[in-house]
């Protein structure tokens, strides 16, 4: 069943995956993290670029790392880098 729950973030959130034990939410250029779907926290990011494809909305999840479309990666959804096309 779902339930609603109240995030901290005043940010919208628009994408979201569930993969390797985590959920992750994307939004205005803030990433969520969740176990367990209900208690969320905003690990740290790189800084971005100031360009208009620099909000991370969805998140993917493959080959053991979960990437956003402007290319910030991470293996553990804890610390993130900015990587290069």
């Amino acid at each position: 069943s779902w339930s609603l729950v109240t995030n901290s973030t005043t940010d919208s959130l628009f994408g979201i995956t569930y993969a390797n034990g985590l959920f992750l939410a994307g939004g205005t250029r803030k990433i969520q993290r969740s176990l367990d779907g209900t208690n969320w926290t905003s690990p740290s990011l790189p800084n971005l670029p100031n360009s208009q494809g620099s909000t991370p909305i969805d998140i993917a999840y493959g080959s053991g790392l979960f990437i956003t479309p402007i290319l910030i990666t991470s293996g553990s959804g804890n610390s993130y880098v900015l990587t290069s096309p």
